[in-house]
């Protein structure tokens, strides 16, 4: 069964998957294989390294994986064994990676922090950086052919390329969201998810029609089988609780309409490789796949209930500009771990994690280093967690 927080899932064909993130408990990146579906993974070899945040294999035996601190990963033995890949630059803005996607074996693109884009056309012997004119971190690219490709990010930046990643062109929408996840199924139908809605585009990307979703909503992964049918997964806020959400439209993406799944975690990432096989992956070892289009087959998941023996008691300031304390309580002796995540649901760094006896306790997050933005304060005890949202701005 996998375990750790998985932030990606990547399907060759219907059989052979990959799934990454983070080890339980470490920051250390993890790879799981499946060769029947999902119904058994095995753990890759790999060096220790940074979590990765994407996967992705243009054909067969080549693979790549990228992550935080600027992490590559490449395999060329069908995803057995995975070794450390220089890309040969030295990004001082670019903290995290977080998406790859490669047209062929040779050209391919990697997406970060502070508007990076590096690309390849030989392979991954030398990478250039490509001009993105953003600032803002850039979360995920999708290719639709050859030339074509998207890439979405921050406060609404939608880039598009009609030379393969060459060159990339600022496109206009009227959503000033994250927005975390892009999907295409041709060069002019296409749709893109984020916090609180889902954008689509029937022209390539010359007007864009904003389908909303639930406040409290952060969208992480959008996919579609056809022009009509899609999925959208991600995390919503209750009562300062986090919980997985999932909708399908058939309408193309005009309406959607909530869709339960058998498991309360995160879900981090769904993908289809034709209209009936599909994976969500998610926090905790989360991995469901369906056979017949919707209907859960498997879940791996670990189960999550909600506590009322420990408490995240207040965060204060909130809003705050340089750190915060974070004051809770917990009502018997037990292994506490608080970690911080980014709006993308990706952990960025653990404040505690050792074995607290009952009481309260404060911990300051020292925010100097990091961007504004939304952050989650997660407190976990007993395999059980509780939420706070914390607004950061500079």
């Amino acid at each position: 069964m996998p375990c750790g927080d998985l932030f990606d899932i990547f399907f060759l064909n219907s059989e052979v998957g990959f799934a990454t993130g983070a080890q339980y408990n470490s920051s250390n990146a993890i790879i799981y294989k499946t060769e029947n579906a999902g119904r058994n993974w095995s753990i890759c070899n790999l060096p220790a390294i940074n979590f990765m945040h994407a996967i992705h294999f243009p054909n067969d035996s080549i693979g790549w994986a990228v992550g935080s601190g600027n992490s590559v990963l490449k395999s060329v033995n069908y995803g057995a064994d995975w070794f450390r890949h220089d890309i040969g630059l030295t990004l001082s803005d670019c903290g995290a990676f977080y998406d790859v996607f490669f047209i062929n074996p040779d050209t391919g693109i990697i997406v970060g922090e502070n508007g990076a884009i590096i690309r390849t056309g030989d392979g991954g012997a030398s990478w250039q950086r490509r001009n993105s004119g953003s600032g803002e971190r850039l979360a995920a690219i999708c290719l639709t052919n050859s030339k074509t490709g998207w890439i979405s990010g921050n406060r609404g930046v939608i880039l598009k390329t009609t030379d393969a990643g060459l060159n990339w062109q600022r496109i206009s929408c009227q959503a000033d969201f994250y927005l975390n996840s892009v999907c295409f199924i041709d060069p002019d139908t296409g749709w893109i998810a984020g916090s609180n809605c889902v954008l689509r585009t029937t022209d390539g990307g010359i007007e864009w029609e904003i389908a909303t979703i639930p406040l409290n909503c952060s969208l992480m992964s959008v996919c579609f089988t056809n022009s009509q049918f899609g999925r959208v997964v991600g995390f919503e806020s209750r009562d300062f609780w986090l919980f997985g959400y999932a909708a399908y439209s058939d309408d193309g993406g005009i309406s959607w309409t909530r869709e339960r799944f058998p498991t309360a975690n995160m879900l981090n990432e769904i993908v289809f490789t034709d209209n009936t096989n599909g994976w969500v992956c998610g926090t905790t070892g989360t991995i469901l796949s369906t056979r017949n289009n919707g209907g859960i087959s498997s879940i791996e998941t670990k189960p999550v209930n909600a506590p009322n023996y420990f408490k995240i008691c207040a965060v204060y300031p909130n809003p705050c500009n340089s750190s915060t304390t974070i004051r809770y309580e917990i009502a018997d002796c037990q292994l506490v771990k608080i970690s911080l995540f980014d709006i993308r649901g990706h952990k960025i760094t653990d404040l505690v994690n050792e074995i607290k006896p009952a009481g309260v306790y404060e911990v300051v997050w020292d925010a100097d280093n990091f961007s504004s933005g939304i952050y989650f304060a997660n407190l976990i005890a007993d395999h059980a967690s509780a939420i706070k949202k914390i607004l950061l701005i500079k």
